[in-house]
């Protein structure tokens, strides 16, 4: 079995139909997931809050599932994590990627007011030249 990493298409997401998926609420229960040989994973940009008395690794291993913990700003760290979840049959596997919003662009880095907002051509430069260090 190999991973294929890509970024899908707005169109495809439309075609998901994304935006309709349900938010999943539900209480702390235990419960039997099918698990099959080939498994689609989208990692969806957006906000979570995650309620809970325990740190959530603890929380999703309560759920039985395999967790593995990624630095989502490195790439190589992310398609390793997707090669090691493979190696977990019996179970759901999740992984948590820690990121910070704009790492490595000093002017947005961990500043909530640049998410999802376009910087300007000078900004946009500043920040390539950033990033390219």
């Amino acid at each position: 079995m190999r991973i294929i990493v890509e970024k899908p298409s707005q169109e495809k997401l439309d075609q998901l139909k994304v935006e309709e998926w349900p938010i999943w609420e539900k209480e702390v229960s235990e419960f039997d997931w099918d698990y099959s040989d080939k498994e689609t994973c989208y990692i969806l940009e957006g906000d979570v809050i995650v309620k809970t008395k325990s740190p959530l690794k603890n929380r999703l291993k309560s759920f039985r599932c395999n967790v593995i913990e990624v630095n989502g700003h490195d790439f190589e760290d992310i398609v390793n994590s997707f090669e090691n979840a493979l190696k977990f049959k019996e179970k759901k596997t999740v992984i948590i990627a820690h990121t910070i919003k704009g790492k490595g662009v000093s002017f947005m880095e961990d500043n909530p007011a640049w998410h999802g907002k376009p910087p300007n051509k000078a900004e946009f430069e500043k920040s390539m030249r950033e990033l390219k260090k």
